[in-house]
């Protein structure tokens, strides 16, 4: 088994738990705050600016939200220990929770 199997296995725990839907949620009504912002009075407002300073800064925080309590959850909820009894090595359960967690921050 490799770190495909514990990725596909993390992003169906990330489907259920609705983060999905949430994130690309979010970056959808930003971006059309933003579309909206910039279609409206001349090319460059205060407000456009911010919307898109505020984006700049919402893609890295949206990924450390996303990320940061991957493997803590794991090990609370006792998925780790069920995944690491399987022929999973440390290295690929890390790679497959990552690359997860990336799908995810990249889908939104």
């Amino acid at each position: 088994m490799s770190w495909r199997v514990v990725a596909r296995r993390d992003v169906d725990v990330l489907r259920a738990d609705r983060s999905f839907l949430l994130f690309p949620g979010f970056f959808g009504l930003l971006a059309a705050a933003m579309a909206y912002a910039f279609t409206r009075g001349p090319a460059s407002t205060p407000l456009s600016s911010g919307l898109a300073l505020l984006f700049l800064f919402a893609v890295p925080l949206t990924a450390g939200t996303v990320t940061h309590e991957a493997i803590p959850s794991a090990v609370s909820s006792g998925r780790i220990r069920l995944a690491l009894s399987l022929p999973h090595s440390r290295p690929a359960f890390l790679a497959g929770t990552g690359v997860a967690r990336l799908a995810v921050t990249v889908a939104g």
